[in-house]
């Protein structure tokens, strides 16, 4: 599932339509959905562009932050964490990749691997 924090049943821009088209795929009838606690709570894993989605995140269900990551920080934390193998559940997996972020550093302001974002910029 795809939510973000800014407001529901926006259509995707005619940039990320096009792009999308090209790729074989149909974002004509998209509306964005905003993220909201239910869907916070249900989730296994959430993956964000930005750090400072993770506040959102919080103030929805602060508990939901052991299974939130920037996408970035994700990637990096993966090799330290290793592969998931048979008999590791991915939440066993979620909850070792939480464990081994810096103590501190999961509401911080460091923007370093935040993803830009894409809204407004060219297609390629």
């Amino acid at each position: 599932m795809s939510a973000g924090v800014l407001e529901s049943g926006v259509p995707a821009t005619r940039d990320a339509v096009r792009t999308m088209r090209r790729r074989d795929l149909d974002l004509s009838a998209h509306r964005s959905h905003q993220l909201d606690a239910n869907t916070v709570a249900a989730a296994d894993l959430i993956l964000t562009m930005e750090r400072r989605h993770l506040t959102t995140i919080a103030e929805l269900d602060v508990a939901a932050i052991d299974r939130s990551f920037p996408l970035k920080e994700l990637a990096e934390l993966a090799p330290l964490v290793g592969a998931r193998h048979e008999g590791v559940s991915v939440q066993e997996w979620i909850r070792r990749a939480s464990a081994t972020r810096p103590q501190g550093s999961v509401l911080t302001a460091n923007t370093q691997l935040d993803v830009a974002d894409p809204m407004g910029g060219t297609s390629r």
